[in-house]
């Protein structure tokens, strides 16, 4: 999550970043105010979930992948972090509150606001099991960070990583065996372990920060983000067993949190232009590139979710 460009809101960031040392690799944290709810279409085509600051919120749209459709889901002063539901019913995500950020999820089709975690600190990064039964989250109550398993309906909570760097933001591969995560264990790099928790295995050995990963839904490959140079970022795919690395993005700016389109044929992206964070769309090759948003200081943080 990322946002705040007054000097006021940056000076709340940095005391709040201080205070409750937060998961999601260099995301902004803000504010707080009530959910009005939010009606939309129960999603049957092709949707992209994404956070915007168009209405003076950081808060939960939809999209379809051209660009259209908008439809404003949460009225909360902060959430992050969407992800679909396999069955595309609903959407969980992160909620900044007086204390603290949880998990929640809310029905794609608007209402069933349902709040899962209930912590002090920070809890990010939701990522649905393929089967729908279980959310993966970070959490900063096991300092600096760690994977967490949550029920999708808020019970067996279950630690996952106990390393005493962070592990962060995970995703499942498709047949729900594996959690990719990226971890600072080595620096800044993609790893995977079984869903339990074991056979943890490192897949990327660059001494640029990778983070950000996502499995493509045919199991095949991981896009990721990495830094490719001081400040700038770009979008990579690697086969699911960390060869065949293939950078996609040249920059000149910031492109992170990579979400693939259901037939795994395109990846959505945020980049950073000067003084806005918008969705682009490339092919899985790199070629095609379109921008998907404009207008607003900030859309980003795409998750894609279609009918299989």
């Amino acid at each position: 999550m990322r946002g705040i460009t007054s000097l006021a809101g940056i000076a709340l960031l940095v005391t709040l970043t201080l205070s409750l040392g937060g998961c999601g690799g260099g995301g902004t944290k803000a504010s707080t105010t009530s959910d009005g709810g939010g009606a939309a279409v129960q999603a049957t085509v092709s949707q992209i979930a994404f956070i915007s600051l168009r209405d003076g919120y950081y808060s939960l749209y939809t999209m379809n992948p051209r660009g259209g459709g908008v439809t404003r889901l949460t009225f909360h002063r902060h959430d992050g972090d969407p992800a679909w539901s396999p069955d595309g019913q609903k959407i969980a995500f992160s909620r900044m509150g007086a204390v603290g950020w949880n998990i929640y999820t809310k029905d794609a089709a608007g209402g069933g606001l349902k709040r899962l975690t209930s912590s002090p600190v920070v809890d990010e990064d939701p990522a649905w099991s393929p089967d729908g039964q279980k959310i993966a989250f970070c959490s900063s109550r096991t300092a600096p960070n760690d994977i967490y398993t949550i029920n999708a309906d808020g019970g067996g909570l279950k630690r996952l990583t106990s390393n005493p760097a962070r592990d962060e933001q995970p995703a499942w591969s498709p047949d729900g065996q594996k959690i990719a995560f990226m971890s600072e264990r080595t620096g800044g790099d993609i790893y995977t372990m079984n869903a339990d928790g074991t056979g943890v295995k490192r897949l990327t050995f660059s001494p640029e920060h990778a983070w950000h990963p996502a499995w493509s839904p045919d199991g095949r490959s991981i896009a990721f983000a990495r830094g490719a140079t001081q400040g700038i970022d770009d979008i990579y795919t690697m086969n699911a067993d960390g060869t065949g690395v293939t950078r996609l993005t040249f920059g000149p700016f910031r492109n992170e949190d990579p979400a693939w389109s259901p037939d795994s044929t395109k990846i959505a992206f945020s980049s950073l232009s000067p003084g806005e964070w918008d969705i682009y769309v490339v092919n899985a090759d790199g070629t095609g590139l379109r921008r998907r948003t404009s207008g607003y200081p900030y859309n980003a943080e795409p998750s894609w979710w279609g009918p299989h």
